[in-house]
């Protein structure tokens, strides 16, 4: 299988040329020859319609040279989290608008990584959920070999934590297949009438706090939640060391397989040693969509590259 790649040409196995008009069309110009037997995948981020545009371009430019198999591997699926009808006189996003223009590609199969939930396999046709798995497995290495300087997955000093209910499946899911034998603990989340944050319980006892705490996630956009539940975290450490006098030495690590970061890294490398994500929205060198110009801060993520 060869791999069209529209988010770095350099991974690409064919060449390609993409033109824009003044208008702001967009089109793919493919080499005159290649193996058009062959199987594609296109690899691409669905970011914005921009990318869903390049990816139909690309698609229409193949079916042209008669290919048949085409595949679509996009790890980041734009309205993947507007899953339903939030109010009357809206719609469902995913279901209505983006799910319709995808299955009228006909790909043989479309591979999303850490899909937000169970409603993107039932809106896409021929759908492949991708884990997360590897990218656990990039912390999990990380963690032990160059941050503890160990060579054993002792995981007596962690603390695993949901942030909320429905990141629970996916959690569970990690810990039987890296065979991790701690409990998760689940925080809780309140909203006021406007569906703004308003009150965040973290469930840590006295015991927790030295150890070092994995928050596990699909996307982090601005961060609030993640913040919120930090912010729980150190003021219940401060309290414990006023009592008593000592200092805790747990860390605390945020696992996000989509990282936005629309608020940028600042208040986020406040409370955080360590942002792991993986480059499905947006590759670490280009995070200045968001003002996150400040280099300073970019040492506090670690990312592993799935595209």
């Amino acid at each position: 299988m060869l791999n069209l790649n529209l988010t770095d040409i350099n991974k690409s196995d064919i060449s390609y040329t993409i033109t824009q008009f003044k208008d702001g069309q967009q089109t793919i110009v493919l080499p005159p020859s290649f193996n058009s037997t062959a199987s594609f995948r296109i690899k691409s981020r669905i970011r914005n319609f921009m990318d869903l545009e390049l990816i139909i371009c690309a698609t229409k430019a193949l079916r042209y040279y008669g290919i048949t198999d085409i595949s679509l591997y996009v790890p980041y699926f734009l309205g993947s989290r507007s899953d339903r009808k939030f109010e009357e006189g809206g719609i469902n996003y995913l279901k209505d608008v983006i799910a319709p223009i995808i299955n009228l590609q006909n790909y043989t199969n479309v591979s999303v990584y850490h899909p937000h939930s169970d409603v993107l396999e039932a809106c896409i046709n021929n759908f492949k959920k991708v884990t997360n798995y590897s990218l656990m497995e990039f912390v999990i290495h990380d963690y032990f070999i160059n941050i503890n300087h160990s060579n054993i997955s002792d995981y007596n000093n962690v603390l695993i934590l949901s942030p909320d209910s429905g990141a629970l499946k996916n959690i569970y899911s990690i810990t039987e297949h890296f065979d991790i034998p701690n409990e998760v603990k689940v925080c809780t989340k309140h909203r006021n009438i406007k569906g703004e944050l308003s009150n965040t319980n973290v469930p840590i006892t006295h015991t927790d706090l030295n150890k070092d705490i994995f928050i596990i996630d699909d996307i982090c956009d601005g961060g609030r939640t993640f913040i919120n539940i930090a912010k729980e975290i150190q003021a219940e450490r401060n309290r414990y060391t006023y009592t008593t006098r000592y200092e805790t030495t747990g860390k605390l690590y945020l696992i996000i397989s989509h990282f936005i970061g629309s608020n940028g890294l600042k208040e986020l490398s406040e409370y955080f040693d360590m942002i792991y994500c993986t480059n499905s929205y947006s590759d670490i060198n280009s995070m200045t969509e968001y003002g996150m110009h400040n280099e300073k801060y970019l040492h506090k993520i670690k990312q592993l590259s799935i595209i």
